[in-house]
């Protein structure tokens, strides 16, 4: 943005407040990934800019609900791959994988199931009152 805006780093640091090596850290850190959001808002207002910080779905997915959809089908695959297991060891078969995977899948998601994001589902604590 600065050389957008043909800001030179010299011009920068004086209109922040700071030595121009501060300005060149500030850029070599964002260009790193190590830059703090507070001092790139002091550079974003001194160009008379905003900072916008935004997390957003990666290119394979076009929406949240896109993300959710895939990460409960993989869940559920991986859950009904452990059932399919255990029925094929006891000689019981395996269900009908593409209505069942739809199915838990489905369940995953309207229940939000921590198991959509790799995480077991909290135990229910046990009330012990004598």
């Amino acid at each position: 943005m600065r050389g957008a805006l043909g800001i030179s780093s010299r011009q920068l640091a004086q209109i922040i407040g700071v030595d121009m090596s501060a300005v060149i850290r500030l850029e070599e850190r964002e260009s790193n990934g190590k830059v703090t959001l507070e001092m790139l808002n002091r550079a974003a207002k001194a160009m008379s800019c905003k900072l916008i910080y935004a997390i957003v779905p990666l290119d394979e997915h076009d929406s949240l609900e896109s993300i959710v959809d895939s990460r409960s089908k993989k869940a559920a695959n991986d859950l009904l791959q452990k059932v399919e297991h255990s029925m094929r060891l006891e000689d019981q078969g395996s269900p009908d994988s593409k209505s069942e995977l739809d199915k838990l899948a489905q369940s995953l998601k309207e229940k939000m199931d921590p198991r959509i994001w790799g995480v077991a589902k909290p135990k229910k604590k046990r009330n012990n009152t004598a």
